[in-house]
């Protein structure tokens, strides 16, 4: 019998001094390999790094792992700084200079309940994991108390204690109460339940039962599969399954001769016409963004570009991915410097002027084309989804604008009831947003500026499905057109595949027909336009995504991203020796900017 080997995610000696405390007498715990580095910590959750962590350490080492992750959630500051507790006042933080932070932002307010919270995940080679997490609630003290511990230890008071801050007690003492304690506990019952202290070395070593092995280190193979995270391996595959029932199984459905004939003769300037005006359809909702996005938030045209993209491509992957993509953009654009309030109503306005702007498009096609081509029962599906969405909109307007009082009072009661919410906070900016709205609504120039773009993006776009048909023989009615593109994109809203994928080329292929296209032709033109529309954003989000990145600043603006990831990396880990060392530490720490707090909280 031997015990089982676990391979510790963290190189942190403080975190690592307190897991081996609670689990080293049942398992044995392995250093972080030297050659694998620090992972990203690009989760929204705890639960999300702790994973990534485990994730990345199951793949270079090929043995189980553990990893961990904890934040501080504090209520004045409405949760903050939760998954960013390590990183809180920038990525080469010390402790010290989070916890001047911290201090700095909550300032002498009364209301100073918090607590901490970890999530530790056991992760296995054969996708098996145990999720475990502890809780600690407590305050946010005045002043730094004790030498002990690490982090925030020094200004946390736990409610189950006696009054001292985690720094000030013992390891023991600490253990018992804090949220790494509970949930290494949580963790240990788990394996206990599951038998896995008592597995024999075939378990834990891949030996014959019976003999002793000391685990070693091994690398695994470095195929795709393990350098990509699982979920995003799994959407890889699923796509790449609809991308070649797409472009393989769908054209045979109209002929294999008449579809070698027909890209025999296809027009290859056309083509290339049409791939310019999709890009043209990006830049004038690149456009759109700059035309609301308020002067004291203004960004480099290009960086707002490569945010568009970026979303695009999330969107796309993933059934309703517009809330996903709407909330990276959120991300990026605050990453980029834009106000929390700003961004969140650049993407809001976005919204709604881009589903009013559609839905005229296709109102105005619809009354041209019926006296023309008659009535669809699909055109009563479509046009029901269009006036939902016109009338959430309507609904979404009159709550920031006539009804910002009572929908704000509304708000309030109902955050009032949820925990970790500050409703006071969120009052506060669904009022920024409301009054944003209403200044916006108040210059009808920038108003008409936004709808002229929110127009181009949708008619360059249609222009491009014109272009592609064009291309193989064919020049739909531009009426019919509008009306075939109005409808599939509206139907598309309804979040059953990711980006309308299949639904809008049923529905296109469909209506083209019926407007006196050729199968043939409707299926090929319809296929190419979303090869660029659909398909080509997904590779290019990652790319534009990764150019973000280096672009990112630094906390103090300066340094940029390549660098100052090489020197966390080799910089060595803080530690301070010491309550007087750790309180100079804090009192000289390099204070954020008033500027630098959101004024949200």
């Amino acid at each position: 019998m031997t015990r089982p080997a676990f391979v510790l995610a963290t190189a942190n000696k403080d975190k690592a001094a307190e897991i081996e405390a609670i689990l080293g007498s049942q398992v044995d715990l392995l250093p972080r390999p030297g050659d694998v580095g620090e992972v990203d910590e690009t989760g929204a959750t705890l639960e999300d790094n702790a994973r990534l962590k485990a994730r990345s350490l199951v793949d270079a080492t090929g043995l189980p792992a553990i990893a961990d992750d904890t934040g501080l959630e504090v209520d004045a500051l409405a949760g903050r700084p939760g998954v960013r507790s390590a990183r809180y006042a920038g990525d080469n933080a010390t402790y010290a200079d989070n916890v001047a932070k911290l201090l700095l932002e909550i300032g002498s307010t009364p209301q100073r309940a918090a607590r901490f919270r970890t999530v530790v995940v056991a992760l296995w080679p054969d996708g098996r994991e145990i999720v475990a997490e502890g809780v600690a609630s407590g305050s946010i003290a005045t002043e730094i108390r004790g030498s002990q511990g690490f982090g925030y230890d020094c200004v946390f008071v736990p409610d189950d204690g006696d009054g001292r801050t985690f720094a000030e007690m013992g390891g023991p003492e600490k253990n018992a109460l804090s949220h790494r304690g509970r949930a290494l506990r949580a963790l240990q019952a788990h394996m206990s339940a599951e038998a896995i202290f008592t597995a024999d070395s075939s378990d834990a070593a891949g030996s014959s039962p019976g003999v002793e092995v000391t685990p070693t280190l091994k690398r695994k193979g470095r195929g795709i599969s393990h350098i990509l995270p699982r979920p995003v391996w799994q959407v890889g595959r699923l796509l790449i399954v609809a991308l070649l029932i797409e472009y393989l199984v769908v054209p045979q459905l109209a002929g294999p001769r008449k579809v070698i004939h027909l890209i025999s003769e296809v027009n290859p300037l056309l083509l290339l016409a049409g791939v310019g005006l999709e890009a043209a359809a990006i830049l004038a909702y690149g456009r759109l963004t700059a035309s609301i996005l308020p002067s004291a938030s203004r960004l480099r045209f290009w960086t707002i570009v490569r945010i568009e993209v970026t979303t695009l491509s999330v969107s796309h992957c993933t059934p309703g991915g517009s809330a996903a993509g709407t909330a990276l953009g959120y991300r990026l654009m605050t990453q980029s410097g834009v106000q929390p309030g700003d961004a969140g109503f650049v993407l809001g306005a976005q919204g709604i002027g881009s589903a009013v702007v559609l839905n005229v498009i296709l109102w105005v096609a619809l009354i041209v084309s019926i006296p023309v081509w008659g009535f669809s029962a699909l055109y009563l599906l479509a046009a029901g989804v269009g006036v939902v969405l016109l009338g959430l909109s309507a609904a979404l307007v009159y709550a920031l604008t006539k009804g910002e009082q009572r929908v704000g009072e509304l708000i309030e009661r109902l955050a009032l009831k949820a925990p970790f919410i500050n409703a006071v906070a969120l009052r506060r900016a669904f009022g920024n947003l409301a009054r944003r709205l209403a200044v916006f609504g108040e210059h009808r120039d920038v108003m008409g500026r936004a709808l002229m773009w929110a127009s181009l993006n949708w008619l360059l776009d249609a222009g491009s499905l014109f272009v592609f048909v064009g291309a193989f023989g064919h020049w739909v009615n531009p009426d019919g057109l509008l009306v075939a593109y109005g409808l599939a994109n509206v139907l598309a809203v309804v979040p059953i595949t990711p980006g309308g994928l299949g639904v809008i080329e049923a529905t296109l292929t469909t209506l083209l027909v019926g407007f006196g296209t050729q199968r043939g032709v409707a299926t090929l033109g319809v296929l190419v336009y979303r090869l660029f529309n659909f398909w080509a954003p997904i590779p290019l989000g990652g790319i534009t995504y990764l150019s973000l990145q280096v672009d990112k600043p630094g906390p103090d603006g300066s340094k940029p991203w390549p660098i100052r990831t090489f020197r966390r990396l080799v910089r060595a880990p803080h530690q301070s020796d010491g309550d007087g060392e750790f309180r100079r530490e804090v009192a000289n720490a390099k204070r954020p900017e008033s500027g630098a707090v959101d004024p949200l909280t």
